[in-house]
């Protein structure tokens, strides 16, 4: 069975821990043709020693500016191979069997052009997260949800919102649906429909 490459690029600014921490979770996925880009935002130091180290396979690219959001995103894809570019913020962690996943909806859903997957928050939720999420001293492991899809934006309001936010995730949103938007926290992109739209506006 044909299993396409896949790059993984995520961007790192002064969280070297919580980079490895992703790091960690994406040596646990079972899906093997992938390459894993580490673009470092101009951190105060450099960690490129400690990621050569702890991690020899990662490709790693120094930054010696901010380039913010979509430039650290940006200057990752120069370097990426993959028939599939996984964008994925350096402080989300990617639960057993993701990606595998994700790429089957590319088969399942031949007009399919990205696909974000289920997020949860971490159990250490920030205070000023949501009124509506519980305290996260009651909870193990991260059954919290962020995103399960968005809404679009409403055309006199202005507003949208993220589908399952606050909700405690008992499997409610197991099986894929349409959403208005992806979620930059955590996006597969397939390499065709990125060269018809070009990389992430940097304005």
């Amino acid at each position: 069975m044909y299993m396409p490459l896949v790059s993984i690029i995520t961007v790192n600014f002064n969280q070297t821990e919580a980079t490895c921490a992703l790091l960690d979770s994406i040596r646990r996925q079972d899906y093997t043709p992938s390459e894993v880009i580490v673009v470092d935002n101009g951190s105060a130091e450099n960690p490129a020693e400690l990621f050569a180290r702890r991690y020899p396979e990662v490709i790693f690219i120094r930054s010696h500016a901010n380039l913010g959001f979509a430039g650290g995103n940006n200057l990752g894809l120069q370097k990426a191979s993959g028939q599939y570019l996984f964008f994925i913020n350096n402080d989300a962690e990617m639960t057993d069997g993701c990606l595998a996943r994700l790429i089957s909806l590319f088969s399942a859903v031949p007009e399919l052009g990205i696909v974000s997957p289920l997020i949860c928050y971490h159990p250490r939720i920030p205070e000023n997260v949501s009124k509506t999420v519980p305290d996260s001293s009651e909870m193990p492991h991260a059954t919290v949800i962020q995103y399960a899809g968005m809404t679009r934006v409403h055309p006199l309001t202005g507003r949208n919102r993220s589908i399952g936010e606050g909700e405690t995730n008992t499997g409610q949103f197991r099986s894929p649906q349409p959403t208005a938007y992806a979620h930059g926290a955590a996006m597969l992109v397939s390499r065709a429909v990125l060269e018809r739209v070009g990389p992430m506006s940097e304005d």
